[in-house]
């Protein structure tokens, strides 16, 4: 989603292959095992850092497209 989302915006730099996110939640609360982007909460995680991502890029007076800084 981050990848997704600053390519879109015509920013190369897109972080690294290792970015991680754990989610604990408390005993005994329902879990999932998996939070890839095709499960329930990670689609939303995914859509979520998209949505931020975006909304970063476009932010008046910080790093527009192109600028190598």
């Amino acid at each position: 989603a981050k990848t997704q989302a600053l390519l879109a915006a015509g920013i190369a730099g897109t972080g690294t292959a290792s970015d991680a996110v754990t989610v604990i939640c408390p005993p005994g609360a329902a879990s999932e095992q998996f939070g890839g982007p095709r499960s329930t909460w990670g689609a939303r995680l995914a859509r979520a850092v998209h949505d931020a991502v975006r909304a970063g890029c476009t932010v008046p007076g910080h790093m527009a497209q192109g600028d190598a800084r």
